[in-house]
């Protein structure tokens, strides 16, 4: 018997001496299936490991060997490109559940202009939003009485707002409920919350909900900011914070939004924000469809 030395490679015996042939490696008992994926690049990294090894100088090796290489490419080139396919979607899928997309609430656009609109305050004043521009950052704040979720942050919204005035911007808060449904929300409820509370901003009424549509809200609270040329950079939560989830209330996310907008900087992230629906007027079908 001759003296065959033998290369061994997970369960394929090659004699030194004899010329090897085309064969497909069996992995865990089972032909390469040949579908693009690391699966069948490493099959092809296994035969052209025992190719190389077995007769370096022989034709049909070498085509074997070409036909292998673009096979394992190929293989890996569809595999890495699926696995980054899998990495996109599943944070796609994250932003969306979270609602981290930058087109926030699937409403209106950063990067927008300001809508117009004038609206009573508690004094029946009129409040324009001509009048917001110039600040150095606009906060337009879609609020509301009875909303628990408004309810869980007001006092630190408020001094939040007090807070950054310091610095020059303006704010407005917007009710925009239909007061026959909601008669908590009503015009002199609305001043009675303004001085329990101490609201330093104009406590705007919506009557006709005009102003919600063009700002594209749908809950309370929300919040808009504004560069001061009336440019929308912010449109989300104020925080993570949410009744009953026990985390506290601290405002980060518009704070950072405001801090960000007066400096000049991009926000990257955006989360938007929950709450109670507007409620819509009975026969406004269309909102009241969007709303559920």
């Amino acid at each position: 018997m001759p003296n065959e030395s033998k290369y061994n490679i997970t369960g394929y015996s090659l004699p030194q001496n004899r010329t090897p042939q085309p064969t497909v490696i069996r992995l865990s008992g089972k032909k390469d299936p040949v579908i693009p994926g690391f699966y069948s690049g490493y099959s092809c990294y296994l035969q052209l490991l025992i190719i190389t090894r077995s007769n370096r100088n022989n034709t049909n090796c070498a085509n074997r060997k070409k036909a292998l290489w673009l096979k394992f490419l190929f293989g890996y080139f569809v595999g890495i490109t699926l696995a980054t396919a899998l990495i996109i979607m599943t944070w796609l899928l994250q932003c969306y559940l979270r609602g981290t997309l930058m087109e926030t609430n699937k409403g209106i656009m950063l990067g927008s202009s300001l809508p117009d609109f004038g609206l009573p305050d508690i004094d029946g004043n009129l409040v324009l939003s001509d009048h917001l521009l110039g600040a150095s950052a606009i906060l337009v704040t879609f609020i509301c009485n009875h909303s628990s979720y408004v309810k869980h942050i007001r006092e630190v919204l408020v001094k939040l707002i007090r807070e950054f005035q310091q610095y020059g911007i303006k704010a407005v808060g917007i009710n925009s409920n239909d007061i026959e449904i909601s008669p908590e929300d009503r015009p002199d409820r609305m001043k009675e919350d303004a001085l329990t509370f101490g609201y330093t901003f104009p406590y705007l009424f919506d009557a006709t909900q005009l102003v919600a549509k063009k700002f594209k809200v749908n809950c309370t609270p929300d919040f808009l900011v504004y560069s001061k040329e009336g440019i929308l950079t912010y449109h989300g939560q104020m925080d993570d914070s949410r009744p009953g989830n026990g985390m506290p209330v601290t405002g980060k996310d518009l704070r950072n939004a405001l801090q960000a907008t007066l400096k000049g900087e991009k926000i990257l992230t955006i989360y938007p924000s929950s709450g109670e629906n507007i409620i819509w007027k009975k026969n406004d079908e269309f909102m009241n469809f969007k709303s559920i």
